[in-house]
């Protein structure tokens, strides 16, 4: 199929699917985690990644702190990306073992993969972790279930479209598109393409290094 079919589909398949989870919002925003944010919040999903060691390096070379969403089934078994995460003073979260595209699943399936995920961050020291499922797909319901577990729900307000193959400039613009809107909770992911995006968002957030400071 050509390229630009298969983004134009998927352009309008998520202009729905936003639509719907702004819907949700309305209705289960009570519930949904607060992150304490300044005018950005950075989240990355689909860690630990070959992408992991850059993007730890530049957060700390800015002196940011990130939450990073962890999927099970990318873990070795000594969660030694987990640990990394941990030691560079963020923070991980519950992105699900399977990483299971949830929509025709039903409730109890997504609570048993993501208790599953849970049991293996605990086992490397995380206690608690805040809750994104996989594409960002909840229902109230489901909210509502992880609350009375006392699992936090964190959604995003921007998700940079970082895992399709799309050419830098336009990861940019959508960017720049979001902190003229005011910023907010971003959700980007750890994908190779990915790095030089957080790049130029942490350069145009802050613009002295800590290296700089340094020198």
């Amino acid at each position: 199929m050509d390229p630009v079919m298969i983004i134009t589909v998927g352009l309008i398949v998520y202009l729905g699917w936003s639509w719907t989870l702004t819907l949700k919002k309305k209705r289960c925003a009570s519930l949904y985690h607060k992150l304490e944010t300044g005018f950005v919040s950075i989240t990355i999903d689909d860690v630990p990644s070959e992408s992991l060691d850059e993007i730890l390096e530049l957060l700390e070379n800015y002196g940011v702190r990130a939450l990073f969403f962890v999927n099970g089934s990318r873990c070795g078994p000594d969660g030694a990306g987990v640990k990394k995460i941990m030691d560079k003073g963020h923070v991980v979260g519950n992105h699900s073992f399977s990483h299971y595209f949830f929509y025709p699943i039903s409730r109890q399936v997504i609570i048993n993969d993501l208790e599953r995920n849970e049991a293996l961050l605990a086992s490397f020291g995380v206690a608690r972790p805040p809750v994104r499922t996989p594409h960002g797909y909840h229902t109230c319901s489901l909210v509502r279930t992880l609350h009375e577990r006392g699992t936090p729900f964190c959604p995003w307000d921007f998700m940079l479209w970082d895992f399709l193959p799309l050419p830098l400039w336009a990861l940019k613009q959508s960017l720049l598109g979001f902190i003229r809107r005011g910023g907010g909770v971003l959700c980007m992911h750890a994908r190779k393409r990915s790095v030089k995006a957080l790049a130029f968002l942490l350069d145009m957030l802050y613009p002295v290094t800590k290296e700089d400071i340094q020198k």
